[in-house]
């Protein structure tokens, strides 16, 4: 989103003594080749937060085709609503906005709106609230409503010269910090969330913005700094370390994004709340996936997008995926990162809870050892299914206990749970091998412990297929 300051600079229109305030304040800009998101590096910030990567877009990202932009790992994208004209106080729609805003969402992209500001004083800040909000109204906003302030040649630049010439930087950066209050305090006053978007020099604290101050207010803060490492010591939630980062579905350069989410839940003083959901895993489909999620404080249901909002992250391929609870109004500070897992099968938590885990075969004195640890939930006792060397049959044993010997060398063993003499739930031992034994006079020779005591053809893989003839949780055998 900077545009820069420096060609104010060059047009001469700013008195020298403001230009070498400017310089010293603002000129940070690297002289190396930015990184992308592929090279840049994690700030320490990462030690106690998630971070998760997004864009942001406006006209000049051109036709996006945001189903590859969301299978390309951007999680959220900011999107230009507008913009203040630079030499008079116009404002301009976006004319990508509504599209980016559409396909975004259909994408699975959270979405949060931003305006670039000229603003230069309280009360135009306020028109440009206004409008933004006018744009964003019916819109299912999951990310801040953000006032993009910044310097490049424009009212701002020649506010700013003036305010230094009345009265010093102090004077400068108490009129930028009233114009930007009064701007984030009108959208949060209209039910959104909010954000300021400033360079890192702009948080000057001798002559820029009170960012400290926005932030204790409860508004959010967005710092760009095109540095392999952020380097600011203020409570930023968003960094933008690249303006020339590129991303399938875009076809030129876009600005790149990490999103710092607390790992430890932070209630901000509502110590009740608290988000769940029924599932453990969900299966993988291939698009991103979505669970449903419940936000309470206490036994009050919270509603979403009044109380809450839900940004859903990394949640496309297997492995672990996020949901991003994020608190508005009277819940502001609330934040909470729930993580969920994406599998081969959806697997209700119920489900999970009813499993025995850890379960581990080992040979002792001839026998087949099988240990677990219990289940979670109350179940009426276990159940080991088993095959040996000689039988392609399973057979089992009810116990109560956690720890089972089993007569001979066992091929394959499962471990079930049982209610009401029926099976809820199966586990395999971590070490279990699918494997025949073909010689059955060569005792030592079974991978029911992981090793294999001789490297020769006498053991070998079963067909994937058996795979499928194990107990399943409806009970059958």
């Amino acid at each position: 989103m900077l545009r820069g300051f420096i060609g104010a600079m060059k047009a001469g229109r700013i008195a020298v003594a403001v230009v070498v305030v400017m310089i010293t304040v603002f000129s940070t800009l690297p002289t190396y080749a930015l990184p992308t998101k592929d090279t840049v590096r994690q700030p320490g910030k990462v030690s106690s937060n998630r971070a998760f990567y997004g864009i942001d877009v406006s006209v000049w990202q051109g036709n996006i085709d945001w189903q590859k932009v969301k299978h390309a790992g951007a999680d959220y994208a900011f999107v230009r609503a507008g913009a203040t004209g630079q030499n008079s106080f116009e404002m301009i729609k976006d004319r990508t906005y509504e599209k980016n805003m559409d396909e975004a969402a259909k994408a699975g992209v959270a979405r949060g709106v931003y305006w670039y500001s000229q603003a230069t004083t309280t009360e135009e800040a306020v028109i440009e609230a206004k409008e933004v909000c006018k744009y964003a109204e019916g819109r299912k906003l999951e990310l801040p409503i953000v006032m993009d302030m910044e310097f490049s040649n424009g009212r701002l630049d020649a506010a700013y010269a003036g305010w230094v010439s009345e009265g010093g930087s102090a004077n400068a950066r108490k009129q930028l910090t009233l114009i930007a209050d009064a701007f984030l305090n009108y959208c949060r006053d209209h039910g959104y969330t909010t954000c300021l978007y400033v360079s890192q020099s702009l948080t000057s604290k001798t002559s820029g913005v009170d960012v400290a101050k926005l932030v204790k207010d409860g508004h959010e803060l967005w710092i760009a700094q095109y540095n392999i490492n952020n380097t600011s010591s203020e409570d930023y939630t968003y960094w933008q370390y690249s303006s020339i980062d590129r991303i399938s579905g875009i076809r030129g350069r876009v600005d790149s994004n990490y999103m710092y989410i607390p790992k430890n839940k932070n209630t901000n003083g509502n110590k009740k709340m608290e988000a769940t959901m029924d599932y453990e895993q969900l299966a993988y489909t291939g698009n991103p996936v979505e669970p449903e999620v419940t936000v309470q404080d206490g036994v009050t249901k919270l509603t979403e997008n009044q109380d809450y909002t839900l940004v859903y992250a990394k949640n496309i391929r297997k492995g672990t995926g996020y949901v991003i609870v994020k608190g508005k109004g009277k819940y502001r500070g609330y934040t909470e990162c729930v993580p969920f897992r994406i599998g081969s099968k959806t697997i209700e938590k119920e489900e999970r809870a009813n499993e025995v885990t850890d379960v581990v075969t080992s040979e002792v004195n001839g026998k087949t050892q099988v240990k677990f640890t219990a289940a979670e939930s109350n179940v009426g006792n276990y159940r080991v299914f088993y095959r040996n060397s000689n039988s392609e049959e399973w057979q089992h044993v009810d116990t109560n206990r956690t720890e089972v010997f089993l007569d001979g060398e066992q091929r394959q063993v499962k471990v079930a749970t049982v209610k009401e003499n029926k099976v809820i739930a199966t586990a395999t031992p971590k070490n279990n091998k699918k494997t025949d034994i073909i010689d059955k006079a060569v005792q030592n020779d079974t991978e029911l412990s992981g090793v294999s005591k001789e490297k020769t053809n006498k053991v070998r893989l079963i067909d994937k297929e058996v795979s499928n003839d194990v107990t399943t949780s409806s009970g059958k055998n």
